[in-house]
């Protein structure tokens, strides 16, 4: 019987194009995708993870691509180019748990960045959810199986008891991998749908 309920952040609460990290460091440093790509492929997991940080990131590439800017500045600046890519809150899906956290236990599980999550604070919707599992601060990163158990130890909760709702496809297997249920986010009338599926109902 499901008891807990962890959502992903991106293209789940968020309503946002496509995050990418190399996309906004290329506009930001003014140089091509594909330098940006294969230099930030060295970095992305160890920075999700937050083995390192993102002002460390943001100091290799200034070193890498010779950018003599203040790292304050481009933080600031890439954080303006992320925001541009977010239309707002799912709000139906937020309505839906308010009325969903009477009866089970809400908390967010998310691969995020921290300029990411500080424009998610803004929203102030953080009171909905009993924790949010960031992979930059818990150390973790989807669909690794140990960011799952991870969880799985944090909540001492059976697997079974839990689903994990995300857009990405990768992710939902590594939680079914790790014996959890998962969804694979397609849009609110679905999500409801697959919800009922396994039993979940407010």
């Amino acid at each position: 019987m499901i008891k807990n309920i962890l959502f992903d952040l991106g293209n789940v609460l968020l309503d946002q194009k496509t995050i990418d990290v190399s996309v906004y460091l290329s506009n930001l440093f003014n140089i091509p995708f594909n330098d940006s790509n294969i230099f930030y492929k060295k970095y992305e997991i160890d920075v999700e993870k937050g083995n390192i940080s993102f002002e460390k990131l943001i100091s290799l590439y200034k070193n890498k691509f010779n950018n003599k800017k203040p790292s304050n500045l481009l933080i600031d600046e890439y954080q303006k180019l992320y925001i541009k890519d977010i239309y707002g809150i799912n709000y139906y899906l937020i309505n839906f748990i308010k009325k969903a956290s009477k009866k089970y236990s809400i908390y967010i599980m998310t691969n995020i960045l921290s300029p990411h999550y500080n424009h998610w604070k803004e929203f102030n919707r953080d009171k909905y959810f009993k924790r949010i599992f960031r992979s930059y601060v818990d150390h973790f990163y989807k669909p690794e199986k140990k960011a799952y158990i991870f969880v799985l130890n944090e909540l001492n909760s059976k697997p079974g008891e839990c689903v994990l709702i995300d857009d990405l496809k990768a992710n939902v297997q590594g939680a079914i991998s790790a014996g959890l249920e998962g969804i694979v986010y397609k849009n609110n009338d679905q999500l409801f749908i697959d919800l009922e599926k396994i039993g979940v109902k407010i």
